[in-house]
């Protein structure tokens, strides 16, 4: 078996019905699609019944699982030589299996290749108006070589989510394989794409990119978009897990649940775990502050009012970080670190070429038929 693409989805049979049909329309001959159904209580099995095809598993643990954890026991019911994670409220694009076996096949010592993506907004608040994607004429299918070492160093100064998350990129089964040797599983704690992308990185000298071969949904269901409006989907994931006590201790911030807040989280048990070769990552403490002022004004702007005060002890914490001085000078000379990896990420961007235009459509299976049928540049 060449690639397996899992599916792990929770009572949202809603949004499965249109991501994986998107799975069982590539035109790739060698592959499985495993659904894991993590105890839905929503008409999901139906959903996957009424698509049954020999491509098709549904699978499903013995009791209903945390995030990370189901993540975990989805991934190890795959048997494909290459494995990837689509999201039940994303979609590939029709070429995408087709596209990466290509691109392995160029290069067999790879172990992991990241591809890009356009954002489908759906209609249900995150925007006024939603159910659409913006993209131009044709689509951008180069390959550039990066430095997963390089790479590794920016995410954690940057807090750049612009990763190889299993989300966006498919890993060989090796790869996995030293991750369980490593850590004894594939994910970590909080955030479980971003702790197998970290993972990832530190394994391999190496990784290969490429253009869009998928739409990345923002919906309210999702706890990464809806919780950047709705606190109450972060509480939901949070009191998910047996591990959780109220707070984040490793933030300076540790009663803020948000999204920034739990990537600064994950990231420092990251840093932990990952040992003294890596004891040079650290996460800048302005743009930290920054991305998580843009959490709390967002939230306090949707109503939520408890958040101002926290904006202004976070701003005040700010304005005196950034009198330290040689504070300037140190992120001149970290941007121009970053310059290299830049021009190259240039040649596979995710834009597509040409004016770009907003196309709205009734669900994200159709929106991904319509881009995977623009030219390929």
């Amino acid at each position: 078996m060449r690639f397996s693409i899992v599916m792990p989805t929770y009572n949202r049979a809603s949004l499965l019905r249109h991501s994986l049909p998107t799975a069982l329309e590539q035109d790739h001959d060698d592959f499985e699609i495993v659904v894991s159904n993590n105890c839905s209580t929503d008409g999901t099995e139906q959903v996957v019944s009424e698509l049954a095809t020999e491509r098709l598993r549904l699978v499903r643990p013995d009791e209903r699982l945390s995030m990370v954890d189901h993540w975990e026991f989805a991934v190890s019911q795959a048997r494909g030589e290459w494995l990837l994670i689509l999201c039940d409220d994303d979609a590939l694009l029709p070429d995408a299996l087709t596209t990466l076996d290509g691109i392995a096949q160029d290069d067999p010592d790879c172990r992991l290749i990241q591809y890009d993506r356009f954002r489908y907004l759906y209609d249900d608040g995150i925007q006024d108006e939603g159910n659409y994607v913006e993209v131009g004429s044709r689509v951008s299918t180069s390959v550039i070589e990066l430095d997963a070492r390089r790479r590794l160093s920016t995410v954690f100064r940057r807090l750049s989510l612009e990763l190889p998350k299993l989300l966006n990129a498919t890993a060989h089964r090796s790869l996995l394989d030293d991750l369980r040797e490593r850590h004894g599983r594939v994910f970590g704690i909080w955030a479980p794409d971003v702790s197998v992308g970290v993972r990832m990185l530190a394994a391999t000298p190496r990784y290969l990119k490429t253009g869009p071969l998928m739409l990345w949904g923002e919906t309210m269901e999702s706890y990464g978009s809806g919780s950047r409006h709705d606190p109450d989907r972060i509480l939901q994931f949070y009191r998910q897990f047996p591990e959780f006590d109220g707070t984040l201790p490793l933030s300076p911030y540790p009663e803020l649940l948000t999204i920034g807040n739990t990537i600064f989280d994950t990231l420092s048990r990251l840093k932990g775990e990952l040992g003294p070769e890596w004891s040079h990552l650290e996460i800048d403490p302005v743009r930290f502050r920054k991305m998580l002022l843009e959490d709390v004004d967002l939230l306090a702007a949707s109503g939520h009012e408890q958040y101002r005060e926290l904006a202004t002890r976070i701003r005040a914490d700010l304005a005196e970080l950034s009198r330290e001085p040689g504070r300037g000078w140190r992120r001149f000379l970290a941007r121009l670190g970053d310059l290299p990896e830049k021009l190259r990420r240039l040649s596979a961007g995710r834009r597509s070429t040409g004016r770009k235009e907003r196309h709205h459509f009734d669900n994200i299976h159709e929106a991904a038929r319509f881009v995977g049928g623009l030219a390929r540049t």
